[in-house]
Parts: C-alpha cells; structure tokens; sequence
C-alpha cells in the first residue's frame, strides 16, 4: 500500500520512539503511548494504555479517519524488572491481542500489523498445555491459568511466556488475515541499547553475557530494529507474513534453548 496511515504503539521510549522519527513526516502517522508523546511531523499523538480497551479504540477509531491502515506496529512492553506476573502478561500479550482486534476491521489489501516479541521467547518452554492457555490470551484469569500449566510464578517466566504468546497470535493472525491481503510479522529483538535494555542488564539474570557472547558482541541500537520494521512494512517484503524475525546479533538464544 504506497499509501495510507501508520500507526505506532509503545512510541514515547526506545525502539518505538525511533520508529515514529523514522516515518514522521511520509504520510500520516498517529503516535500512541501510556506516557506522553510527542514526534516532530506526527499527525497525532495519542494517549494509548494498552490494559484501556476504551483508549486502544479511540485510537484506532481516529486513524481510520485519516484513510487505510498501511501499518500498525505494537511496540509498547513490559520487562521482568517492569511490573508483576499479572501486569507483563497484561501489557505485553493482552495488550497486544486487543489492539490487533480494534484494528480488525481495518485490515485490508496492503496492511501489515508488526508485534515485538523477544528471543527470550525461546525459553518459555514448550509444554502444550502452555501453549494452549496463551493462545486464548484475552481469556479470563491468564495468569491463573498459565500457573496452572505449570509456568513458574514469577516475572520473568511472565514475560518469556507473553513473548511466546506474540509468536504464536502472528502465526494466528496471519492466516485470518492473509485473505484479506493483510500481512502481520513479529520481531524478536536481542539486548537493545534502550532504557529497557538497560534495566535489564542492571537487574543481572544472564543479559550481560547474552549481549558479550553474540556473534556481534554488543547491544543492539534501536535504528537496527526500525531498520527491519520498515522493511517488513514495505512491498518488498510482500511475501513475509506469519512468522516472527529474530534480531539479535547472533545470541544464539534458540540453540540454548534447545540443550536446556
């Protein structure tokens, strides 16, 4: 879709943020955050909390007032330094799973929605009665559930958990959509030189060695990721759907995984 509205969640901080100065000023573009925003050449700012569900529509009620939706990208999450077991599987996959709803009916032939998961989806391990609880993610008591299948009650089995639920709801929402000519990707970013990032390097837990151990050796930098977004929103990139891209620098994370 050469044209039409793009739409970034999560863009006061961090990858988002440098995704909405990416696109300001190539067409209309609505910038949302918890925080307040403010993008030079935005067509709008937005407050968006992504546990409002009256707040997510209003959102996507005025971008569709500007045209088609050309983007939609969800960038807004919560890290295991950031907030409870409840809280990141509210933000991070809830949050996710009702913005993709509100901008259902906008889906249309050119439209490409992006989710941030993370490569530490690969540890959430694969038990199916896991898997089954996060692919009803706006389901009642997910935390209760997810518990009851066995994932570990604390934060960061939280938010492996939800980055596996983003994995797995692309997967669903690309073959809902892709006859309606809409596409949606994830993205699953390593160790980004963010305050994100650095939150969790402060708070230990292996960060600092999956950074100095990648094939590159270092962070990532924001531009990196908006660098791959922009690409999985263009035409050229017409043919990817369905699946979610690790940008990690060669951590290597998956093939831990699969010795632990």
């Amino acid at each position: 879709m050469a044209d039409g509205v793009r739409v970034v969640v999560g863009a006061a901080s961090g990858m988002g943020l440098d995704l909405a100065k990416r696109w300001a000023g190539q067409g209309p573009l609505f910038v949302a955050d918890r925080d307040p925003v403010a993008v030079e050449g935005a067509t709008a700012s937005l407050p968006c909390d992504v546990t409002d569900a009256a707040q997510i529509d209003a959102l996507a009620a005025a971008a569709a007032e500007h045209g088609p939706l050309r983007s939609l990208v969800v960038a807004s999450g919560l890290g295991p330094p950031d907030g409870t077991f409840e809280q990141i599987l509210e933000v991070n996959l809830r949050g996710m799973a009702r913005l993709f709803d509100a901008f259902d009916d906008q889906i249309t032939e050119g439209s490409v929605a992006v989710g941030f998961a993370s490569v530490a989806m690969f540890v959430s391990g694969t038990d199916p009665r896991m898997f089954a609880e996060v692919d009803d993610p706006l389901g009642d008591d997910l935390a209760g559930r997810l518990r009851a299948a066995g994932v570990n009650d604390d934060t960061v089995a939280a938010y492996c958990t939800s980055k596996r639920g983003v994995s797995r709801l692309v997967r669903r929402k690309a073959a809902e959509w892709g006859p309606r000519g809409g596409r949606v990707v994830g993205i699953a970013p390593g160790l980004i030189d963010t305050p994100m990032g650095q939150r969790e390097l402060d708070r230990g837990g292996g960060s600092k060695e999956l950074r100095d151990g990648s094939a590159i050796g270092r962070a990532g930098r924001p531009g990196e990721i908006s660098a791959v977004v922009d690409f999985v929103c263009s035409p050229a990139a017409s043919f990817l759907t369905g699946t979610t891209i690790v940008v990690d620098g060669g951590s290597g994370m998956e093939a831990m995984a699969e010795s632990l």
